[in-house]
């Protein structure tokens, strides 16, 4: 801060003229690095947030591998993963070239700085206002308080991205779990109503039983879903089977359509299926 100061002192003193020209240009090029830094920051922020929906879609596809084959659904999501990358990869170039300009105002400050005092300074010796040296002194004394200024842009950047990191972190620690673990209602899980501290665990397990099923879908209405594989059944039967699979009510919430028009990809009528089987 004491070499800015006492730079600007000595230029004021041989070129009050120059000085103030100095002093805008440099204010300039510094409050633009600082721009670009900051919009980098908070474009930092929003790729970051969008480089996991690629992810979160692969990780459900590769979960929900059988479901996705038996919907026939697999260049639907290979065309999303890759409607997502390139929007990342857009993003990415148009970062790049916002970094360069950003490297290149850095790179060129000193001679940006220098071109335009001296323009003026062969200006002002025109016409007699300035000897030659005392421009010298003034774009020199100018030229030895950017360094500091140098200095400062150079760590900037930097600076930028350590307190992007620094805030992702705090973000992480000032969130909250919905359920806290550590207080008497975390602790408690219940079974139809009843505390879990209060039953027989083996005899709960015991009564416990696993129906492995697999998604397999089939291209009809829901009435030939149900009545897949079985003989003729009547509207009454087919009614009941829904109502036992617990289906009944989803059933009639369906858009009314004719039997050839409507064809359901749903997992409730495979349900059905297994019911009457």
């Amino acid at each position: 801060m004491s070499a800015i100061l006492v730079g600007v002192i000595i230029a004021f003193v041989y070129g009050p003229a120059i000085t103030p020209l100095g002093i805008l240009l440099a204010a300039i090029l510094i409050g633009a690095q600082i721009g670009i830094a900051l919009f980098l920051k908070k474009q930092s922020s929003r790729d970051s947030a969008m480089a996991h929906r690629p992810s979160r879609l692969v990780i459900e596809a590769i979960e929900h591998h059988e479901t996705v084959q038996c919907l026939v659904q697999e260049q639907r999501f290979h065309d999303l993963f890759e409607d997502h990358m390139n929007e990342i990869q857009r993003h990415g170039i148009v970062r790049v070239l916002i970094e360069a300009c950003a490297t290149s105002l850095q790179a060129c400050f000193a001679f940006i700085n220098f071109a335009c005092l001296y323009r003026l300074g062969v200006t002002l010796v025109g016409s007699n206002r300035y000897h030659p040296f005392s421009v010298f002194q003034v774009v020199e004394s100018l030229n030895c308080a950017s360094i500091s200024l140098l200095t400062f842009k150079i760590y900037a950047p930097e600076y930028v991205r350590a307190r992007f990191s620094a805030g992702l972190i705090f973000n992480m620690l000032r969130q909250r779990p919905k359920i806290d673990s550590y207080t008497e209602a975390g602790h408690r899980y219940s079974f139809d109503g009843m505390d879990s501290r209060e039953i027989n665990v083996r005899y709960l397990r015991s009564q416990m039983a696993l129906v492995e099923s697999k998604p397999v879908l089939f291209s009809y209405t829901v009435k030939e879903n149900i009545t897949y594989g079985l003989p003729i059944l009547s509207h009454q039967q087919i009614e009941e089977a829904a109502l036992l699979a617990g289906a009944h009510d989803f059933i009639q919430l369906l858009p009314k359509v004719s039997a050839i028009q409507k064809r359901v990809f749903r997992m409730t009528s495979f349900c059905c299926v297994e019911d009457i089987a």
